[in-house]
């Protein structure tokens, strides 16, 4: 009887199988189409994970905001790296929908082109030890900055102010650099700078130098997609609403104090 049934049900597989196969080959009967990726130019993407790295949070929160759009569409992610003066004008136009842009706060968007702000104005900030001699920015001569690879101060901190720049890949190396004296600073966003001086660990790295440069991340899109423009701007009003861009810094600090927690294997400098 056992047998029966398997032979039975062998049976009703196979003959599923041969019509889906069946179906597949017949002229007008064609399998949806896949959907095609949504692409998004950013002014940095992390390297590769090598093989045996533990991942580490990456800098900025584009990549993050990109995969949320990705998913809202239901669209596979592309990322297209271009150069800053792509991202500020109408270059990236060329070969993606979308683009995240940093631009000076209170710039104009290009012609063709539709801004949507994301409420997410920064300042440079340094931390430092709160025993450094450290008291302003011209201080900074002739000192070792910790910097993060991708974003806007690499290069500007050794030009304006004379620094010795010090690049890591990640922003859990680089607070590792400062913390065991590798640097005398680190500077970044001062949005994620005071999200993570929140922790009690890092009360002893709070001496800290502001700025009053602002810079604004926008989501940028063509005016002439009109479809792409009414997306993204019901992402943004969305995200706004649920405040979206607070939670991520506060979760992004969270998860970069710990990763620093868990792979500092030397003692903060003395």
């Amino acid at each position: 009887m056992q047998r029966g049934r398997r032979a039975a049900s062998s049976r009703f597989w196979l003959a599923a199988a041969l019509g889906a196969a069946w179906l597949a080959l017949m002229p007008g009967v064609q399998a949806e189409p896949a959907q095609a990726p949504l692409t998004i130019a950013v002014g940095h993407q992390p390297d590769p994970l090598l093989p045996g790295a533990r991942p580490r949070t990456a800098p900025g929160i584009e990549l993050v905001l990109a995969q949320n759009l990705a998913r809202q569409q239901a669209r596979p992610l592309e990322l297209k790296t271009l150069s800053s003066a792509q991202l500020a004008g109408q270059g990236w136009q060329n070969s993606t929908e979308l683009a995240f842009v940093r631009v000076p706060r209170g710039n104009a968007a290009p012609a063709g082109v539709q801004w949507h702000s994301l409420d997410y104005v920064t300042h440079p900030m340094a931390i430092m030890r709160t025993d450094t001699d450290i008291r302003g920015w011209r201080d900074l001569a002739d000192r070792t900055v910790c910097l993060i690879r991708g974003t806007q101060y690499v290069g500007k901190i050794s030009q304006q102010y004379g620094a010795i720049e010090q690049i890591y890949s990640t922003p859990t190396e680089a607070l590792i650099g400062v913390r065991i004296g590798s640097c005398d600073a680190l500077v970044h966003d001062d949005r994620f700078l005071d999200a993570l001086l929140e922790y009690p660990e890092w009360q002893k790295f709070s001496a800290q130098l502001r700025s009053g440069e602002a810079t604004e991340l926008v989501l940028a899109s063509a005016t002439a997609d009109r479809q792409g423009t009414e997306q993204a701007a019901a992402a943004v009003r969305a995200w706004h609403k649920q405040k979206h861009i607070n939670t991520l810094l506060k979760s992004r600090a969270q998860e970069i104090a710990f990763e620093v927690y868990l792979e500092q294997d030397v003692p903060d400098c003395h």
